[in-house]
Formats: structure tokens, C-alpha cells, sequence
């Protein structure tokens, strides 16, 4: 059976067909069920009075890490953003190998671990600024209300600061 855009296979729609192959075709899909009522979710948990709950509920955009399927490249972890509301996300073009995203307090930035350096990028648009090397591993990391991004490396087992302005 072939699919077309609006085409509909139980509650998924086809939205786009991103490509085919000799095993098949792939296609981007939505499902506006699931969106509302993750929604309505992270509504409800919000009145647990929880900051990190609540901060879900203020971003500006969802946040994701995905690997690109192989093609004339090696697979790489890039970082997608879908505005809030939105059902499309957008690749943030010179966010590759991504590791380690952090929300700034905020919800405006994301802070991530990319090619042995830690960026931030903002999530309305616009490419990622380089805060400071950082050349081993990460062990993760957080972006606080003074604005500094703590963060770890998993090699040396220590913690590190940069200012989110760069430094």
C-alpha cells in the first residue's frame, strides 16, 4: 500500500515521505492525539509545584537528539527543536554529535556538549554560539539562575564553570 500526505494509518497521519528504499518507505507522521494529551499532562503534573515540572511547562520548544539515519555520512547525534505548539522540528544546523542538553533558566536557551566543546544555542533561531572547549567526555550538565553551566567530564571526574554569556 502506498501512502500519501494526509493519508492516515490507525491514529497516525502521514504528514511527508522522507524517503524509500529497497526495504520500504519512511515517512514523517503525526499523531494529535498523543501531542494534546502529553500537553494536558505536563499541565497537570505542573501543579505538583515542582521547578523542574514547572520549567517543562514554560519552555518555549521541545528538545530532542536524534541520530540521522546513514547515508553518504557516518550516523551523527544532531539536536532537533520544535517550537511549542508545534508539530514540526527543525535540525540545528552546526549542532552535531550532540551530548548533554540543558535548558537555561529561562527556557530560551539550550546548552549542549558538541565536538569537544560546550555551546548553547537559542531556541527561536539562529546558530549555536561556542562557550569553551571542553575536549573530554561529558558527564552532563546545568545551566543555573546566575548564569553559569556547571558541567562534568567523565575522564577526569571533575566539575566545570562557564559563564553562559561565554568565557
Amino acid at each position: 500500500m502506498r501512502f500519501a500526505a494526509g493519508m492516515q494509518l490507525g491514529n497516525y497521519e502521514a504528514v511527508a515521505s522522507l524517503g524509500a528504499g529497497g526495504m520500504g518507505e519512511v515517512y514523517r507522521a503525526r499523531d494529535p492525539e498523543r501531542l494534546a494529551r502529553f500537553e494536558c499532562e505536563v499541565r497537570v503534573l505542573a501543579w505538583l509545584n515542582h521547578p523542574n515540572i514547572i520549567e517543562a511547562l514554560e519552555a518555549l520548544a521541545w528538545v530532542h537528539i536524534c541520530e540521522t539515519p546513514p547515508g553518504p555520512e557516518v550516523a551523527k547525534l544532531q539536536l532537533w527543536i520544535c517550537p511549542r505548539g508545534s508539530l514540526t522540528a527543525q535540525v540545528v544546523a552546526g549542532a552535531d554529535r550532540v551530548l548533554a542538553p540543558s535548558w537555561s533558566p529561562d527556557s530560551r536557551f539550550v546548552g549542549f556538549y558538541s565536538e569537544s566543546k560546550i555551546k548553547k544555542v537559542d531556541v527561536a533561531g539562529g546558530p549555536p554560539q561556542t562557550l569553551c572547549d571542553a575536549p573530554s567526555m561529558p558527564g552532563g550538565g546545568t545551566w543555573n539562575r546566575d548564569g553559569v553551566i556547571v558541567f562534568g567530564h567523565r575522564t577526569n571526574g571533575g566539575l566545570h564553570r562557564v559563564a553562559a554569556a561565554g568565557g
